[in-house]
Parts: C-alpha cells; structure tokens; sequence
C-alpha cells in the first residue's frame, strides 16, 4: 500500500534488479512526491503491476498465494484514506508450509477476515506456521481473535528505530500468549526461516 515504510526502498530495487511483477493494491497518494516517483519508476521499470483488489488465487509451480485482501465485499468501517487495513494480505503455501502476510492489516481487518474465512480454529484458512505480524506489531494489531485463529508457531515483527513504539507490549503479549515464538528484525536483523 502507499505508505512510505512499505515502498520507500522499492525504487533502488526496480532500478538494481530485473523486477518482473510488481503487486500492489491500486491504492495511490497522487499529492505525495515521494510515492509518485515511486509511481514513476514502477512504470519506467518494465515490470507488469498487478493491482490485487479481491481475493483471488495465483498457483506459481507447487506454491500457491491466497490473496484475501483488499477485498470489496467486507464491510469495512474505517477512514477512506485508512491504508492500513487496505493493505495486500495473502497466505504462501511453500514446501508444506503456511506463511500469511498481513501488510499493515489492523484489528477492524483481522476481525473481518476471522469472520469471513474462518468457520472455527480447526477450520480456518488463515491458519497459519509462520505469520508476518500485521502493522509492525502496533497496538493496533494481532488482536487475540485473530491469532486465536491464525494460530501462528513464528511470529516475524518486521520492525525498525520508531518514534511509534512499535512493536507494542501489548502486541508482544498477545503473540506470546497464541503460542508463538516471536522474532524481531529490529533485534535480530534479517530473519530467514529454513
């Protein structure tokens, strides 16, 4: 989505490295100088930009991504300019095992995936090995709902040097009581999981 944190890199690597697919979820910040020359170096990279706007399933050889948000048909009752909980949510199928990546997704999100996709914890397609904790591990985030269901083994907080407080006690907590062993980049760097 189009905040800064989470394409701000995206330029060097467009210009660095033969990107073949960019995804995005449509949203744009046309007044923001920084995100239109994103925009523009997006476009002059040769890439194909898929806008991902509903939930839909892409098989790539034995992986399949489940992309479960944005999705048009929730009932969402947040601020129109609210990026976070329109952010790109999808759960990786690789080798066997879940990874679901949550953007910036906040509990008004979680709330409505648990509700859509999950009939009970055993039955819940967000359930997941390995979860990208949603919004940095903000107090906004990783409600016990929605861990209750994602039921996550690890736990990434992909976090930086923050005037926000992030990752949040409480947001700590909340993954520590699901179950899961909670992994920090901005204690342990780059996070690989074999």
């Amino acid at each position: 989505h189009p905040d800064l944190d989470h394409y701000g890199g995206c330029i060097d690597v467009v210009k660095n490295y033969q990107v073949k697919k960019i995804i995005t979820n449509g949203r744009e910040k046309r007044y923001d100088p920084y995100w239109r020359e994103w925009d523009r170096a997006a476009r002059a990279s040769g890439a194909q930009i898929a806008v991902i706007d509903r939930p839909v399933v892409w098989s790539i050889a034995s992986d399949t991504l489940q992309f479960v948000s944005p999705d048009p048909t929730l009932p969402l009752e947040v601020k129109e300019d609210d990026n976070n909980n329109y952010s790109v949510v999808f759960r990786l199928t690789h080798d066997s095992r879940n990874f679901l990546f949550t953007g910036d997704a906040e509990e008004p999100l979680e709330k409505l995936l648990a509700e859509k996709y999950c009939v009970s914890a055993e039955s819940c397609i967000l359930n997941s090995d390995i979860l990208k904790v949603g919004h940095h591990g903000s107090d906004s985030s990783s409600s016990e709902l929605f861990l209750s269901f994602v039921k996550p083994q690890i736990a990434v907080i992909s976090v930086g040097k923050n005037r926000y407080g992030h990752p949040t006690l409480r947001a700590i907590r909340h993954l520590e009581r699901s179950g899961a062993s909670v992994r920090r980049t901005d204690l342990e760097g780059d996070i690989i999981i074999r």
